[in-house]
Order: structure tokens, then sequence, then C-alpha cells
């Protein structure tokens, strides 16, 4: 199990290694961010890139 010094339990092995996704970046080019997932994938890119998660699994 992969947990941070924050006591964060990562979505799997080696989540900790990704790059964080800025948000606020997306929140100002966009507005509404509640699909990211979607945002993303017009971009080219996927979420499963990034430190993100849909909702907490614990």
């Amino acid at each position: 199990m992969d947990i941070n010094d924050d006591g964060i339990i990562g979505q799997f092995q080696g989540y900790f290694d990704l790059p964080r996704l800025d948000f606020d970046h997306y929140r100002q080019r966009y507005g509404d961010i509640a699909r990211l997932d979607r945002i993303l994938k017009s971009e080219g890119k996927t979420p499963d890139a990034y430190q993100v998660a849909k909702q907490a699994d614990a």
C-alpha cells in the first residue's frame, strides 16, 4: 500500500510518482471542471497520467 507523509492512500503503487495536476489552471481556463476527465481527453491527455482521483476508495 502506498501512503504519503500526509496519510493519504495512493490509488495504486507509484501514484505519488505521477505529476500533480494544476487545478487552478484548469478552473481559470474552463470554469467548471467537474468532468476533468473529458477536458483532459479533449487535450489529448489522460487523467491516469496525473495524481487525480474521482472519489476516495477507503
